[in-house]
């Protein structure tokens, strides 16, 4: 038997079907050819498994199974020859009686957008898998170290209020001795004491700034406090006072948020700019 393949009217996981032109004698009819895909053909264990599944096909005769007419190999590859049917397919039947979208062509997904643009059922790409169970790998490996499931603790016993009472013992450590030796020096002395005029300048900026700008000069509609200028006195017992208390007006009380220290120091800062030539304190 000769046949001519024709059109490919269907595609499963593992074989691929087609209407072809069969030569019998001086006949000529129209079957079905049913082969293995192309990535299964050179598969001797499939393509035997196939062959035999054609041969149990041909002993059924049966008004409701398409016949088996023939099945062999060629240098092409293994085929079987059956019965073609006219009619719709299996898949047509459920696409025209489904409320939703049922693909036809096994390349695709059946979704489609402004009438003509096709979802295609493509793989997804190895990277992509691989990542995805790299994340998987990941996340039980976060899990048996660090805590995350219910009551367990993870083995590196990890919690976020022991690694803060780490950090403050660190920086105890580092910042300890610099802020005992300016807890015990007076005003004066820190005003003339460049490291506690950086711990001054720092504090003024985050806290003063809004309102006496970052260099003290002050912004529009509030006191400049580099020109040596006081309303309540300049010295730095009476800045710090100032600082803590607040004053009338729009000066509110920092005590309580500002501990004795920060007041300290942010006042030397604020005295050296205020006693600095051409209040030009900060660029020296």
């Amino acid at each position: 038997m000769a046949f001519t393949l024709k059109a490919r009217i269907g595609r499963g996981r593992t074989t691929e079907t087609f209407t072809a032109r069969l030569s019998v004698g001086s006949e000529e009819l129209d079957v079905a050819v049913k082969r293995p895909r192309p990535e299964y053909a050179a598969n001797e264990a499939f393509v035997s498994a196939f062959l035999a599944w054609a041969e149990e096909q041909k002993e059924i005769d049966h008004e409701s199974v398409v016949g088996v007419l023939e099945a062999g190999k060629t240098s092409e590859g293994a085929y079987v020859i059956q019965e073609c049917v006219d009619g719709v397919s299996l898949q047509e039947v459920l696409a025209a009686l489904s409320k939703k979208k049922v693909a036809t062509d096994p390349d695709k997904t059946g979704h489609v957008w402004d009438e003509d643009l096709d979802e295609l059922n493509n793989p997804l790409p190895r990277w992509w898998i691989w990542l995805f169970w790299i994340t998987i790998a990941f996340s039980l490996a976060y899990l048996w170290f660090y805590p995350g499931l219910g009551s367990w603790q993870g083995t590196l016993k990890w919690t976020s209020a022991q690694e803060y009472v780490d950090e403050v013992k660190t920086a105890q450590a580092t910042h300890g001795p610099l802020y005992a030796r300016l807890a015990a020096a007076d005003m004066a002395a820190l005003a003339s004491d460049s490291e506690a005029r950086i711990v001054g300048q720092r504090l003024f900026v985050n806290y003063c700034s809004q309102c006496h700008a970052s260099d003290a000069r002050g912004t529009k509609g509030f006191p400049n406090l580099a020109d040596n200028d006081w309303l309540y006195g300049g010295d730095p017992a009476t800045i710090k006072a100032s600082i803590l208390d607040g004053r009338n007006g729009v000066m509110p009380a920092w005590r309580g948020r500002l501990s004795e220290l920060d007041a300290k120091t942010t006042a030397a800062w604020v005295y050296h700019q205020s006693h600095a030539r051409d209040g030009q304190a900060g660029a020296r």
